[in-house]
């Protein structure tokens, strides 16, 4: 799995391919995560298996939101801009 980190069963959230999401299902044989942004209609849902193997053909993403990157401006009186990427 080297498009995340490593997936622990204690860990909430994890990054996939540059989504972020979250842990909404558990069993002896899969864990369930669900894109971060669920609640703002993303159907979109990852099943990590227990010996590793990913399965990600649930729903594909319907956010379209990447890994937000955040930077700060150091001579502008320490500002802040968020960019989707």
């Amino acid at each position: 799995m080297s498009d995340t980190e490593a997936i622990t069963p204690f860990r909430t959230t994890i990054h996939w391919k540059g989504f972020q999401l979250t842990k909404c299902h558990a069993s002896n044989r899969k864990t369930t995560y669900r894109c971060s942004l669920y609640r703002r209609g993303c159907k979109a849902k990852l099943d990590v298996m227990t010996d590793g193997r990913v399965n990600e053909i649930r729903f594909s993403h319907s956010c379209n939101d990447k890994i937000i990157v955040i930077s700060s401006d150091d001579e502008g009186g320490g500002q802040s801009s968020g960019v989707v990427v």
